[in-house]
C-alpha cells in the first residue's frame, strides 16, 4: 500500500492535502523489484499530473526487499 499526500494549499483559511491510497497486489512477498517498478509507476502517474514536480519523498516501514 502506498499513501501519497500532495497538492498543498490553503481552503478557508485551513491547510489542505490531497490523500491518494495505492493499493497494488502480486503474488510475489518481498520483492524489491516488484515495489521499485510499482513505485516508478506512481511516480510517473504524478508528474504527468503534476507537470512541475522535482521530488517525491519515501517513507518506508523499513523492510529491506524495499
Amino acid at each position: 500500500m502506498y499513501v501519497v499526500t500532495h497538492s498543498p494549499r490553503v481552503e478557508e483559511g485551513e491547510r489542505v492535502v490531497t490523500t491518494d491510497v495505492w493499493r497494488v497486489f502480486s503474488e510475489v512477498k518481498g520483492d524489491s523489484n516488484f515495489h521499485n517498478t510499482a513505485l516508478s509507476q506512481i511516480v510517473g502517474h504524478y508528474k504527468e499530473k503534476i507537470p512541475d514536480l522535482r521530488q517525491a519523498h519515501v517513507f518506508t516501514d523499513g523492510c529491506r526487499a524495499q
